[in-house]
């Protein structure tokens, strides 16, 4: 309450200010009043900034608050209604006889105004000195500053700068600019994190980073892994395919892809080191046999090697020299001549140290470490050196058939002789494995699969006695499941029976599993050597001619190792080395392999000895490399995986979400090496999991912190807390996220937000809309206007940035033009804003939008705003109150001229006034009498174009006019096609309204004396204007523009008529000085629009030149050439050219290299010809190759395209949208190019369309083809997202009618020169051609258009609409279009075909218009997540048979889709969906039954009337029904609520949808045009 308090003070003080002169006579009480109003607004200003930590200031403040407010609002009217009767200007600006006696009038009136405003203002005075007076009675103080104070003093200080550095125009200096490009580039790339991202695409824009960077980087040491954590079998079966796809895409030539669920059979637990080897090796090879086969095939042919190499001798050999030394030792020891250094010395107690000393007396040479090993431990050093002295202890001097690498020495040596500085005390490993023991669950699938464990008991031990010496070592069934990956086809010596040492020997190293399997590690080895003391002397301890007891301990504990532990561990990594060897012989000349293991069953065990054999495949002789993935389903292993050690790859919502809000925190390399980075890291991750799986909650908290990155660990943790960790705790989250982030907002841009609540719940807003309202209600207080728009820019923006309003569609310069609130948004904010005062309660929220804040009007839900309208007298108490008046949808303003006039007359004070949709057909002269009016909106309505003729407004910003609909009369109205497009008046003394800013739908007089006075309006930022084609009114219209170059942003010219054909444009028709001004830059023009054409002069070229920051160019009726938009193709900044009917004239438009490099859209709609004399024409668009390299979009509709050639070629396109284009057959240029037999039907016939057809359709002249459509830019343009979503009138006709499409072009000649033609004489002229054409013709359904995406092209495509009647065919090739996400079919002949959607992996979205035929194009595509259906009309029998009901989650039935009254949902029929959407008016019962969708969460139902929905009981998973509709049955009120998931249930009413879909009429906007991208708005559908 605080901000709107200040804000009411502010705006009172900005006009004392601003009208100090015309208050003079009042001046000693306006004086106090003055002062006492700073002195609160400083107190306010600081309550505003220390809200207490609860977030809201005690009763007695927020009281005191109201009256400060209420007290600023009564002042601000009474001197507003001062000024308006004393003000002078206003009476000089009358026209008649008061023009020349004004003075005499404005003195009565200055006077009695004095007079009121003098008794009104003292008893104002007396008011603010007891509210003064109150505060210190009361003790309302000056409370301390919060803790959340200096981040919002931050924040507004930042802001501050911007303002301030936005206001400065000294032009600054060179580093200011670069600092401007730097933070905007910074700006532009932090935003681009936030895009729109599918699961899959952050997949693998993540997994193409890291194959790019081990692509990149030379692979030594250690091999890199990576693991990509997913949700289930599907997930990984997906990803594991697409990483293959990118491996090849980044330089690795062989990926190698191993399941493993489907490899090893799940009871053969755990899996081995070897078995992932040999699975590797079968994949390979492409053995043709079963993964188990070739394994077993594998182990007796690694077994029958190994048998071959004599490991036990050169083990014993190493013993005898452990043996020899411990007797050089003795004999020393009583000699006393032992010295350091000496052979017969060992360099340490350890046996590691014994073995070392061992092998120096049989090596001849000393092993050296390179110097940068030299600074390693003690025992890091050991074992290197004595990897090297055992390695060529064991292969000299003859090489055996398997060698292992040293690296593989030094892993058998760690596991042998562990590290003593990792050795814990013995009582301390004791209780950590105790504590371990009770903590911690046993790990089930260990100790279910104790065959393996067995296995590792085994490995320790000599092998068991064997009947016949060197027979071969097999599985023995009969007696044990012991697995041994060394004993397959080894030879052994015979072994002496049992006996007491080797009981000892099993029972230790059973107590050490046991250990292991409960955590206790630390035992291990001490019970193995224990165990072996004990076997070896019957007692703890070694009896030894050694006096030193250590020593002789090492010496007999590394005996018995050797001859018990290090040969097994050898014969193992021998089993690997052989298996790995054979895999490098198939991966033989390959540079990089990239190994993956898809374990969604988590069977990968013994990671890090898994990881060192697969390390092995590498070879830096070769430069071959070698790197892993692992798609694994355990989140706590996942981590392990990765070297170097990193973050894994998590396919899920907060996996992306945390990537994101790394990347906003700049944490993403900190997190990594700082220990502050890594608890924030996990604070964010621990906050997203809170949230999920609630993706709202997520993209608010990511969007909060890319407005401030720079929250404290103290906000975040305190956010964690307060977080609740609950599927159910949607509501709860987003309401904590909300005030995380609301918090942080400053003053104004709360009180902004808090507004927002006036309007209905799911009403899309615009931009330039609430941007006027929020000025016009003082919410954001500025010296002047221009700078309070650019603040309230910015404030629109920044509630987009934090997802606090959801952005709706961007124009061409990259704005969001209009916006959404959540739901739940709309919720807080509703709530806030009531205890704020915002929304009155006296006042129904079904009509706050209507009326300004604070208006103390009475209005109850079943009033109506006509009703208030027709009784306006009785609220004269409050009229004086109101400053914005919205009457959209009213209905009763025909039925009578006084409610106007009365409204003219009694609110007086009104700034905003919106008859936007109303049913007016007269403007009264008492408009005159709104002398504060700003905004006046008429567009929508029937104003004649006469009525604004008068209109003298000195306060007027914005006048917004125009309309479009179907056509009746011709009168002040130009046609295109059916439609009509209504202008008005540019008002005769335009230049005295010196503030205007916005001027739409404008035509100038017959002598366009206006157009010259235009020039005067210097804050003119948007101008809609039709012009005839004479040469006064080219002259004074392009005199105004270079006037205006410095201020206009966005331009819309109309010539309705072309009347000067033959004349010379090179003729100059304006001084020179004025050329020169018109194309010289810089030009802050963003937007243009012409629509006609003039050959006086050359209007692109005039406009156009110059314009370096154009963003968007629509053209219409210009008949250009392609030399002509040479202009257009070199523009910097150019993003999105649009062609309207007849924009273009030549045969061919071509886009060639390095042109239009910044070009993302562009869109054709209608025909392209120039005359009936080339009435046949129809034109192909080339794209060379380099050519428009940034285009992103393309929409051809209506059109005369002939051939789209090259555009499979173009790297960046994602759109693709082909509605109803008769000519266009195919992509390529040549029909013959195309025309090949796919084996999937017959070839293609030729277009039988050649010459006479089209005559019949487009017989016209060039002048009747600039004549129709007038005014059709300056509508089109200016409500474009209407236009390219629908196109025109016709379309929905031929779309109902597909008999009728070929007269697309027919339409357009019906009216003619505006003359008015009644819809009879239409239909009767488009029946005659009917005729004409099918005597020389034949049918248009004949016709077959072939479309091929062929293979490397389209490689960006993800979106791909198609609507024709003719017979479609559209044919995927294998390894075309690889990105595609989602088709849009409308087709109705059901010849049409569509092949190769099994080649569309990505293929998740199809929505389809038409018959029944649809679905069986899409037989293989089983992948499809969502379906959409329209005008289908299906069947229960069709549900049954839907081919996409495995996977699919979402389901969409709009109108016509279904047939039946009822659809039931049987047993087992979509396994997977989790939201089901039905706006198919037949529909009034659904019914599931039991376990039918068993997954869905969420049920959207709109009817006309609810007759059952049964089974909702069956839904376990249900959280949420939306209904739209009158009535919900109580039966299924019930329902829900004795429903154990407690699902939420929202009811829309149909009054409150009305209202939510009001926003059809756009505002005049030359960008209003929709250019977000159709697949982006539909990327998070679920």
């Amino acid at each position: 309450m605080a901000e709107l308090a200040a804000g009411a003070v502010s705006s009172l003080l900005g006009v004392l200010r601003n009208e100090a002169l015309l208050l003079r006579r009042v001046g000693h009480d306006v004086e106090f009043i003055k002062e006492e109003m700073e002195s609160m607004n400083s107190f306010l200003e600081h309550l505003a900034r220390t809200t207490p930590p609860g977030g809201e200031h005690n009763e007695q403040v927020r009281t005191w608050m109201k009256q400060v407010r209420d007290l600023a609002h009564d002042c601000s009217n009474c001197i507003d209604r001062y000024l308006q009767r004393g003000d002078p200007a206003i009476h000089r600006a009358r026209s008649g006889l008061r023009r020349y006696a004004w003075w005499a009038y404005w003195l009565v009136q200055e006077m009695l105004a004095q007079h009121t405003a003098a008794v009104r203002l003292r008893e104002l005075k007396e008011r603010a000195r007891d509210v003064g007076n109150r505060r210190l009675r009361y003790g309302v103080e000056l409370p301390g500053k919060s803790s959340s104070e200096a981040a919002a003093d931050v924040l507004a200080g930042r802001q501050e700068k911007e303002d301030d550095d936005d206001d400065d125009d000294d032009g600054g200096g060179g580093d200011i600019q670069d600092q401007a490009i730097v933070a905007a580039d910074s700006s532009y790339y932090r935003r681009r994190i936030l895009e729109p991202c599918s699961l899959e695409d952050y997949c693998a824009r993540k997994l193409g980073d890291w194959l790019e960077l081990q692509a990149k980087i030379k692979m030594e040491g250690p091999m890199p892994s990576i693991s990509i954590v997913v949700p289930d079998a599907e997930s990984a079966s997906a990803i594991a395919h697409e990483a293959v796809h990118l491996a090849q895409a980044h330089c690795f030539e062989k990926p190698v892809l191993i399941d493993l669920p489907k490899a090893h059979y799940s009871w053969d637990l755990p899996l081995l080191t070897s078995e992932t080897l040999s699975y590797i090796l079968h994949v390979c090879k492409k053995d043709p046999r079963s993964a188990y086969e070739h394994r077993e095939s594998v182990f007796d042919d690694m077994g029958t090697q190994i048998s071959g190499i004599d490991i036990n001798a050169k083990i014993m050999e190493i013993v005898s020299k452990v043996e020899e030394v411990e007797k050089n030792i003795v004999e020393a020891e009583r000699s006393n001549k032992i010295e350091e250094g000496s052979k017969s010395s060992i360099s340490s107690e350890e046996p590691l140290g014994v073995l070392l000393q061992a092998l120096r007396l049989i090596v001849p040479w000393e092993p050296h470490l390179p110097q940068d090993q030299e600074q390693l431990s003690w025992f890091e050093q050991s074992v290197k050196k004595t990897a090297k002295l055992l390695k060529w202890h064991m292969e000299e001097p003859k090489k055996p058939s398997i060698c292992l690498h040293v690296t593989q020495y030094e892993d058998i040596l760690r596991k042998a002789y562990p590290d003593p500085a990792n050795a814990s005390k013995p009582e301390e490993v004791g209780r950590s494995a105790a504590t371990k023991s009770e903590t911690m669950p046993l790990p089930q699938k260990e100790v279910t699969h104790n065959h393996k464990i067995t296995l590792e008991i085994i490995r320790e031990l000599p092998p068991k006695p064997q009947p016949l010496p060197g027979s071969t070592v097999g599985k023995q069934q009969d007696k044990s499941d012991d697995k041994d990956e060394t004993k397959k086809g080894e030879h052994v010596d015979e072994i002496p029976p049992e006996n007491e040492k080797t009981r000892l020997m099993i029972k230790g190293t059973i107590d050490m599993i046991t250990l292991d399997i409960i955590g206790g590690r630390e035992l291990l080895e001490g019970s193995y050597h224990a165990a072996n003391k004990q076997a070896n002397t019957g007692a703890p301890g070694v009896e030894s001619g050694i006096n030193n007891r250590a020593i002789a301990a090492a010496i007999e504990e590394t005996k018995d190792i050797l001859r018990y532990r290090i040969r097994w561990l050898i014969r193992g990594q021998l089993m690997f080395k052989g298996i790995v060897d054979k895999i490098k012989m198939h991966l033989k000349g390959i540079k990089k392999t990239l190994i993956i293991l898809q374990d969604e069953k988590d069977y990968v065990s013994r990671w890090e000895e898994t990881r060192n054999a697969l390390g092995l495949l590498g070879d830096p002789a070769t430069s071959s490399s070698i790197a892993v993935m692992i798609i694994t389903t355990n989140n706590q292993k996942a981590k392990e995986y990765c070297y170097p050690e990193g973050e894994p790859i998590t396919y899920s919502l907060v996996g992306l979400y945390h990537d994101i809000v790394l990347q906003l925190t700049s944490l993403q390399q900190v997190h990594a090496e700082d220990e502050d980075g890594k608890n924030n890291s996990k604070i964010l991750h621990g906050i997203l999991d809170k949230c999920d799986p609630h993706e709202f909650c997520m993209k608010m908290f990511a969007h909060a912190l890319y407005a401030n990155p720079h929250r404290s660990k103290e906000e975040l943790q305190r956010l964690h807390d307060n977080l609740q960790h609950s599927k159910k705790s949607l509501s709860t989250n987003a309401r904590k996220i909300f005030k995380f982030s609301y918090r942080d907002l400053p003053r104004e841009h709360k009180t902004c937000l808090l507004y927002l609540a006036v309007f209905p719940q799911g009403q899309k807003i615009r931009r330039s809309v609430l941007i006027g309202r929020w000025l016009t209600e003082g919410l954001i207080t500025k010296e002047d206007w221009p700078t309070a728009v650019r603040h309230a820019e910015r404030c629109f923006d920044a509630l987009i940035d934090r997802w606090l309003v959801q952005p709706g569609d961007i124009g061409a310069a990259g704005k969001v033009k209009n916006c959404m609130l959540d739901d739940l948004i709309h919720g807080f904010i509703t709530k806030a804003a009531k205890k704020h005062h915002i929304l009155d309660a006296r006042l129904s929220h079904l009509w706050a939008r209507h009326f300004s804040i604070f208006n103390g009007l009475r209005l109850r839900a079943s009033d109506s705003i006509d009703k208030f309208v027709m009784n306006l007298p009785t609220y004269s108490p409050q009229l004086p109150l109101l400053k914005l008046l919205d009457l959209e949808g009213c209905s009763c303003l025909d039925k009578n001229n006084r409610y106007l006039k009365d409204i003219c007359s009694k609110i007086l004070l009104v700034k905003y006034l919106s008859l936007k949709g109303t049913n007016i057909t007269h403007l009264p002269n008492e408009i005159n009498k709104l002398h504060e009016l700003e905004v006046l909106d008429i567009q929508g309505t029937k104003v004649p174009e006469y009525e604004t003729r008068d209109i003298v407004l000195l306060k007027l910003r914005r006048l917004l006019a125009g309309h479009v609909g179907p056509s009746s009369s011709s009168k002040g109205k130009l046609v295109r096609d059916n439609e009509q497009f209504s202008y008005v008046r540019i008002p005769q003394k335009i230049e005295k309204m010196e503030h205007m800013e916005v001027l739409s739908k404008v035509k100038a007089s017959r002598n366009g004396g206006e157009l010259k006075d235009i020039s005067k309006l210097w804050q003119l930022r948007k101008l809609g204007v039709v012009i005839d084609d004479k040469e006064a009114h080219l002259r004074n219209f392009l005199c105004a523009i270079s006037d205006l170059n410095d201020s206009l942003q966005s331009l819309s010219i109309t010539l309705p008529e072309t009347k000067s054909q033959g004349a010379n444009p090179n003729l100059k028709i304006l001084p020179e000085d004025i050329y020169s001004r018109l194309t010289q830059p810089p030009k802050p023009l963003e937007s243009l629009s012409i629509n006609g054409v003039t050959h006086r002069v050359r209007l692109l070229p005039l406009l156009a030149t110059g314009s370096n920051e154009l963003a968007k160019v629509t053209l219409s009726r210009t008949l250009l050439t392609q030399d002509e938009l040479v202009i257009l193709a070199v523009l910097p900044k150019l993003r999105c050219f649009r062609f309207r009917h007849n924009a273009y004239c030549e045969k061919e438009l071509t886009f060639k290299e390095d042109e239009f490099i910044h070009l993302k859209y562009f869109l054709v709609e209608g025909t392209n010809v120039s005359g009936a004399e080339e009435s046949m024409t129809q034109t192909d668009i080339k794209f060379e190759e380099a050519a428009a390299s940034e285009l992103e979009k393309i929409v051809l509709s209506f059109s005369n395209i002939r051939s789209l050639c090259g555009i499979g070629s173009l790297t960046k396109l994602k759109e693709l949208e082909l509605k109803c284009n008769k000519f266009l057959l195919s992509f390529a240029h040549d029909g013959a190019s195309h025309m090949e037999n796919n084996g999937d039907g017959a070839p293609p016939k030729k277009n039988t369309q050649n010459g006479t057809p089209l005559q019949n359709t487009q017989n016209r002249v060039v002048e009747q083809n600039t004549q129709n459509g007038a005014m059709e830019q300056n509508t089109q343009n200016e409500d474009p997202e209407q236009n390219t979503q629908n196109g025109a009138v016709e379309q929905d006709t031929q779309h109902k009618t597909p008999q009728q499409n070929t007269q697309s072009g027919v339409v357009e000649q019906n009216t003619q020169d505006g003359a008015p033609q009644s819809r009879a004489m239409e239909q009767n002229t488009q029946n005659g051609v009917v005729e004409q054409n099918a005597q020389n013709k034949a049918p248009e359904q004949n016709t077959e258009s072939w479309f091929i995406f062929k293979e490397k092209e389209f490689e960006q495509l993800k979106y791909f609409l198609i609507e024709d009647s003719k017979i479609t065919n559209i044919i995927f090739k294998e390894g075309a279009a690889p990105k595609l996400e989602r088709i849009v079919l409308s087709l109705t002949n059901e010849k049409s075909k569509l092949t190769g959607v099994k080649n569309l992996s990505k293929l998740k979205e199809i929505e389809l218009t038409g018959g029944n035929f649809l679905l069986s194009l899409f037989q293989e595509a089983s992948q499809i997540a969502k379906v959409t259906l329209r005008d289908t009309h299906l069947k229960k029998d069709d549900l049954k048979s839907f081919p996409m009901k495995p996977n699919l989650r979402c389901l969409v039935l709009l109108d016509n889709s279904y047939d039946q009254s009822q659809i039931s949902f049987d047993e087992h029929e979509f396994p997977k969906l989790d939201l089901l959407i039905v706006k198919c008016p037949k529909i009034n019962s659904i019914n599931f039954t039991n376990k039918s969708v068993p997954n869905l969460e969420k049920i959207v139902w709109s009817f006309s009337k609810m007759e059952s929905l049964s089974g909702i009981n069956y839904l376990p998973k249900l959280q949420e029904l939306e209904f739209n509709g009158e009535i919900v049955l109580r039966k299924v009120r019930k329902d829900i609520m004795a429903h154990k998931g407690r699902p939420i249930l929202r009811h829309r009413k149909p009054q409150q949808q009305d209202k939510a879909k009001r926003s059809a009429l756009e505002e005049d906007d030359e960008e209003g045009f929709a250019l977000s991208s159709c697949f982006s708005k539909m990327k998070n559908w679920h």
